[in-house]
């Protein structure tokens, strides 16, 4: 993907909506994975273990460079321990991204927020200080929607999204399963 290898370069000049949607629509969904590497990621930040929570937050953005919270877990990350240009970096880069979710719709049924997946829904509440009351999802013509009535500092309201990602079959689960005994 040309947008990922200009990132790649430094280079953030790029359309975010164009480069969230080509990821959707061309790589694989390893969203397990990246919970899984998220939840380490954050948990070595809150430890101060900064080369763990970098080689973490660099992994997720390897299997998905449209992670937004990797770039801002990145963010933090570089401004404690005073590297400001890297951190800038990946705060335009998350920046770009939540921008252009954003500016896809205004989370009307008629104009929905476009996201590529649920980890984007949740990141979208957090930042609005939203809490999610109720959630339907339709599915149809190959899409899914998604409707959530959301309270929050403005009051309650219903917030619509559609998903970029194309239906697909759930990740399969890792064979070792560390609940089995």
């Amino acid at each position: 993907m040309r947008s990922t290898e200009a990132l790649l370069r430094g280079d953030t000049a790029i359309d975010f909506g164009a480069f969230r949607e080509a990821y959707a629509l061309s790589q694989p969904y390893r969203i397990m994975e990246i919970t899984r590497l998220k939840a380490q990621a954050d948990l070595a930040f809150r430890m101060e273990e900064w080369g763990e929570a970098s080689r973490l937050a660099v992994e997720i953005i390897r299997l998905n460079p449209t992670f937004a919270e990797a770039h801002m877990l990145l963010r933090s990350l570089y401004l404690e321990v005073g590297e400001a240009e890297e951190s800038s970096f990946h705060y335009t880069v998350a920046r770009g991204l939540v921008d252009s979710i954003l500016e896809s719709g205004d989370g009307s049924e008629n104009r929905p927020f476009i996201v590529v997946d649920d980890a984007e829904v949740r990141l979208l509440l957090r930042l609005h200080s939203w809490g999610e009351r109720a959630s339907s999802r339709s599915v149809g013509r190959g899409r899914q929607d998604a409707r959530l009535d959301v309270v929050g500092p403005g009051g309650a309201r219903t917030v619509w999204f559609r998903f970029l990602r194309p239906l697909v079959e759930a990740e399969p689960e890792d064979e070792e399963d560390e609940d089995d005994f």
